[in-house]
């Protein structure tokens, strides 16, 4: 009897993580990045004047690591390893590029707001017809703005399910 609860218990627990929202977030306006796991964890990139921090967040864990302090460190050791490996065969890269494609597709846009300037005016001329047919045809769902100030901002954000995921890589 113990053991079916045990068991009635961890499904219960896989279950919640299967269905729990998954949120990606890119805001350059704020310079807020994260992925969110609702209820579980979060990791987010920080951006700072000199330095770029990565914060993970679990539960009532959290870490902060340096990039900068990782990019400038090397290993000899891994170089040496690196030089001896021979190269691997050559992969199906369209068979990796329809699995992407699939798991790409699974996520559901929430809001999209991209304003760019190409600081070319000759593709903005070129761009800002598609983006104009592209944000009526979806009734103003993404936002798709050309200017010609300079300014680039992108605000996106996506949500999906784990079980989502599984099911695309499965199908």
């Amino acid at each position: 009897m113990v053991w079916l609860f045990f068991i009635l218990i961890v499904l219960l627990f896989l279950g919640w993580i299967l269905v729990t929202p998954l949120e990606i977030c890119i805001n350059s306006i704020e310079n807020d990045y994260h992925v969110k796991w609702k209820g579980i964890g979060e990791a987010s990139i920080i951006v700072m004047p000199m330095d770029l921090l990565v914060r993970l967040k679990i539960a009532f864990w959290k870490k902060d690591w340096s990039v900068m302090k990782f990019r400038f460190k090397k290993d000899k050791k891994q170089d040496k390893e690196a030089a001896e490996k021979p190269k691997k065969t050559k992969r199906n890269i369209w068979k990796n590029l329809r699995l992407f494609r699939r798991i790409l597709g699974s996520f559901s846009v929430k809001k999209m707001r991209v304003n760019i300037d190409t600081q070319n005016y000759i593709l903005n001329g070129y761009l800002f017809p598609l983006f104009f047919h592209v944000t009526r045809y979806y009734h103003g769902k993404p936002q798709l703005i050309i200017n010609y100030k300079g300014k680039t901002e992108i605000n996106v954000l996506m949500r999906n399910r784990l079980i989502n995921i599984f099911y695309a890589i499965i199908k």
